[in-house]
């Protein structure tokens, strides 16, 4: 599915896209609701890949959106949408039962947004979230060490 710009929506947009279809499917006010400009809102118009990831990761539903889920017959649903694309429910990584740490076992990261791919940058994150003390302190007694030897005259 191409949009205004030229690229192509890659398939990290396709569970937003289920998201939002669905539930403009099921309420008549929303099916041909289009915003004009992002507001955040899920139910915006997007022609841009970075205007999907905003809205996604807002997780925002706006006042003419809520009246429109509450007029038809859906008065809970917004607030649950926010739910669910708040993340929360996954859990924590520290809770080894938890969706997100079984997930992390078995190589994903549910806390990236890019895919499934984290860049080196998120790859350095990571390990620095999972084992920052253990880094921290063998990188500082790499530097003491390495300046004792300094001190003594000897090369490291």
């Amino acid at each position: 599915m191409g949009n205004s710009n030229g690229s192509t929506f890659n398939s990290g947009i396709y569970p937003y896209l289920i998201l939002r279809e669905s539930v403009s499917a099921i309420s008549q006010s929303l099916k041909s609701s289009i915003h004009l400009g992002t507001k955040g809102c899920l139910f915006d118009f997007t022609a841009f890949l970075g205007d999907v990831r905003h809205k996604v990761l807002s997780g925002f539903v706006c006042n003419h959106c809520r009246t429109a889920l509450v007029h038809d017959g859906y008065p809970e649903l917004a607030d649950e949408l926010i739910l669910v694309l708040d993340r929360k429910w996954i859990g924590e990584l520290d809770d080894p039962k938890s969706p997100a740490s079984i997930a992390r076992k078995l190589g994903y990261d549910l806390f990236i947004t890019k895919g499934f791919t984290a860049t080196p940058w998120e790859k350095f994150l990571i390990t620095l979230q999972e084992e920052s003390t253990k880094q921290l302190i063998s990188i500082v007694s790499s530097i003491i060490l390495i300046l004792v030897l300094i001190a003594l005259g000897l090369k490291p």
